[in-house]
Parts: C-alpha cells; structure tokens; sequence
C-alpha cells in the first residue's frame, strides 16, 4: 500500500499537482521479510564491518533497490527536471529525490510503483544533465591546463555549483599558485555550457601526494634544460637535439617518450618526464628561478639573455634570424659569443618570456658568435611550453 502525504497540502494527487508545492511526502511499506538472503548476507557483513547495530543497517537495506530502480528510471525519462537524489541520509530507510519544477505526473507515477517512502522536492535550478554536461566541459579545460598535475570536480545541484579542486605540486610558489587558480578559474568559467551555473576552484596540494614539478634551466646530463614543456598527456623538457636524452632530470627520473625536430626545423627536442609534472619555472641565474609568462619567437635586434650550466646568466643581442649553421636550420645568431659547451640546450629568454634554446656557436662575418633556435621550433613536435 502506498500513501500520498503533502506537507501542508490536501492529501489528493491532483490537488497537490496543482497546487505544485515545493515538498511532498510519498509513503512506502517494506519489511525486511522483503530482503533476499543474498541481501541479508550483505547487511550482516555491512554491520560488522562499519559496528553499527544490524537493525539500523537493515533499515537501509529495505527498499533500497527499488529506489536505486526508480531513480535510473527519472533520469532516463525526465532528464529536463531531475536534479538528484539520495537514499537513507538520516538512516530512516528512505530515499529524496529533487527536481527543477514541479515533477510530471508520470514521474512521480515511477516513484509511488517503486513501494518506497520518498521525499520529493522541488528546488528549481538546473537539471543534473545540464550541470554534468558543463561539469564535464569545465573538468576538461581545467585539467588541460599545463601547470596542472591533477583535478578533481563535483556538482552541487542546490547550490548550482560546480566545485573543481586542482593540484600542481612543488617548486610552485604563491604567485605562480595564484596565477594558476586564477587562469584556471577564467578557464572554467568560459568552459560553462550553462551560464546560470556557477564554479568554484580551489587548489588542493593533496590532490597529487609527493608529486613534484620540474623546472627549467637545470641540468641536462652533460647539457642545459630550457623550458618545461607539455605535450598531449606528457609533461617534459625542452633542451637541444644533439643532446643524448638523460636518465633523470632535476631530480626526478626521466621517460623514454619524447621527440626531436627535423634538421631543418632547429637543433630542438624534448624528453618526458616519468611519474612528475612540470612547471612554468626556468633556473635563470644559478639558484634563481622565474616562470614563463609568454612565449615569443626573437626579431633581430632585440636584447636577449640566456642560461647555462658552464657560463650561467649573460645577455646579448639577436643578430640574425633564421640561419643555418652546424647542421641545422631555423637558428638564430647573437652578436657574440658568451656560450661554452655544456651550455647546449638551455634557455634563451626577455625577462619572462620565452625566446628560445641554446644550440652552439658559429663564426659569421669574422666574429664569433652563439647560436640558439627560435623557440617557436618546439610547437613543430607536438609541444608547447608551459606559461603560468
């Protein structure tokens, strides 16, 4: 037997349908005689795993499939209004289910055949398909994000909200934290495919245990890294193609996964990195760190400055543009050289924008002088650097 009971209003079907209001009260009958002994099984070994009494447990176990039915029933058959559902929240042995505007008829026909006491709400906003349909278009643009190790999203459909909590790990200090909430933030919110919904991001540094991010500018075996780079689902180290790819790499084990340019692209490769992520940050003097904010191929005559292991921190100016020397085309020549060997690979740069990597040297015009690849020449093997 099953009962109709509004809260506040006539007890009638159709005069609650009418009278639309916000809460009722459909009323279930259910014994535990109705439980299969597979199910009593469960509910005993529920009980003496969690210590709670077995009659309470019980309670929950009562009806709880044909509310599990009914509700995958809602969802398929009236996804413009269901929001969300619940089963057991006060261990009372009944289900809530929530939708936008007053449910159909039919749907709440679903509920009174399941046999089980369900509070049905009314609570306006966005429908759960809506909300998991933005949910997801928001999770992927946040996650894409390079600088991001990990994230995880929720919805809340009371609230309208879309809860997103990423991680990125080490070497991120506050500033580059905060831009990175920031971007991913204005990421999220252009994501939304319903604007009425709301976001909300957090950074979270559990999200992602002991990861760690490498940085830029460190050692590169007997080369430089230049800058941390992203490519589809790797994170890695851009340095120079004739570099011999390393075993580890600012402390953390490196992957076999990688590519170089051809040679007429530039003296570039990149590496991946094996079980850590990446940041933005770049070794610019030795101990001194910034992160790249933009990435821009140079123009002959601008100022220039670069890292390496052997010579550390000098500046110079571009003096012609896409050269060829050592074997390799699309290079770039300083006025003079400041460079030695072991300098290979390490990043060019204009104070946080990136510039380029570090190939060698090549006399020209009687004047010694470096030789670096444009850093565009990264984008030719499926990569981008990583900005904050």
């Amino acid at each position: 037997m099953l009962l109709l009971v509004a809260l506040g209003q006539p007890a009638s079907a159709a005069e609650q349908a009418a009278a639309a209001p916000a809460e009722l009260v459909l009323l279930g009958e259910g014994s535990v005689a109705d439980l299969s002994a597979a199910q009593l099984e469960d509910a005993k070994t529920y009980a003496r795993q969690h210590d709670k009494p077995l009659d309470e447990v019980l309670t929950g176990f009562v009806g709880q499939d044909e509310f599990v039915k009914a509700v995958n029933m809602l969802q398929v058959k009236f996804p413009e209004v269901y929001s969300s559902s619940r089963w057991n929240r006060a261990s009372d042995g009944r289900g809530e289910i929530s939708f936008t505007e007053q449910p159909p008829a039919a749907a709440l026909d679903v509920i009174r055949e399941s046999g089980v006491t369900v509070v049905v709400r009314t609570v306006g906003g966005v429908s759960e398909q809506k909300m998991l349909a933005s949910q997801a278009a928001v999770y992927k643009a946040v996650y894409n994000l390079p600088g991001v190790a990990n994230a995880t999203a929720g919805v809340d459909p009371a609230t309208g909200t879309i809860d997103v909590q990423l991680s990125a790990g080490g070497y991120l200090d506050v500033v580059s934290m905060s831009a990175l909430e920031a971007s991913a933030s204005q990421a999220a919110r252009s994501a939304l495919l319903d604007k009425a919904l709301r976001v909300n991001v957090t950074y979270d540094p559990k999200l992602s245990g002991t990861l760690q991010l490498i940085r830029g500018g460190m050692n590169y075996g007997t080369c430089t890294g230049a800058f941390s780079i992203r490519s589809g689902s790797y994170w890695g180290i851009s340095t120079a193609q004739h570099c011999s790819t390393t075993a580890s790499y600012d402390g953390y084990s490196m992957g076999s996964a990688g590519r170089a340019a051809s040679a007429s692209d530039g003296d570039v490769r990149w590496q991946a990195t094996a079980g850590v992520g990446a940041s933005s940050a770049f070794q610019y003097g030795y101990g001194a760190f910034r992160y790249v904010t933009a990435v821009l191929n140079p123009v002959a005559g601008d100022n220039i400055c670069k890292f390496g292991r052997s010579t550390g921190y000098t500046c110079d100016t571009t003096y012609l543009v896409n050269r060829c020397a050592n074997g390799y085309c699309g290079v770039n020549y300083t006025l003079a050289r400041q460079a030695a060997p072991g300098d290979s690979g390490g990043p060019w740069f204009n104070g946080t924008t990136a510039r380029g990597i570090h190939s060698g040297n090549v006399t020209y015009g009687g004047q010694p002088r470096d030789v670096y690849t444009r850093i565009g020449a990264v984008n030719l093997i499926s990569a981008s650097v990583i900005t904050s």
